[in-house]
């Protein structure tokens, strides 16, 4: 070996020596057994941390077709909660509000499936009572002509009390009936 760690002294292979596998890992296994001689590395009993971020947010679902007029921005109704751990939503409903504490990083995701395809271009988005975002606009995802589901995903920071609903505009010419899933969690403080 031709080289060694500059802090450990471990050695390692250069490109100048011979390639030695067998003798490279000898030589490594015996440098970092001399440099840790006399540490205890037998882990000390440690108590269980809680966790420093709760658990929040839920999942929707909207099971039952749901009308979406031609043209006309639409509020998702979600009918059905599969979990929701600090009552963002009472179902039926087309607000969620973030809890008591749960300010923080949320992510936000959805999916939109119609009945019928768009004839023209459409969107879909997340209008929310959160600054910036609030400010004349919402985060929206536009789909095209033919396409007949929408899914979209946001994270952004959100204060307890703050809110969003999930709106569905789309060109059908005569209107459609949809469906959606939507998962909501705090993923950062």
């Amino acid at each position: 070996m031709s080289a060694t760690t500059p802090v450990y002294g471990w050695p390692y292979q250069t490109r100048t020596d011979a390639p030695d596998g067998p003798l490279l890992g000898a030589n490594l296994a015996l440098a970092v057994e001399a440099s840790l001689r006399g540490v205890d590395l037998r882990l000390a009993a440690v108590e269980p941390v809680a966790p420093l971020l709760t658990r929040m947010g839920c999942t929707l679902r909207r099971v039952a077709n749901q009308t979406l007029p031609d043209t006309a921005t639409t509020a998702v109704n979600w009918d059905t909660e599969d979990s929701d751990s600090f009552g963002m939503i009472a179902a039926p409903g087309t607000t969620l509000t973030i809890p008591t504490g749960g300010g923080g990083i949320w992510a936000v995701s959805f999916l939109v499936v119609q009945a019928a395809a768009a004839t023209g271009r459409s969107f879909a988005q997340i209008t929310t009572s959160i600054p910036p975002w609030n400010l004349g606009g919402a985060l929206r995802f536009a789909y095209a002509a033919g396409e007949a589901f929408i899914a979209g995903s946001a994270v952004f920071p959100a204060a307890a009390g703050n809110t969003f609903t999930i709106e569905v505009n789309s060109d059908t010419a005569a209107g459609t009936t949809m469906t959606a899933a939507l998962t909501a969690y705090r993923v950062g403080l």
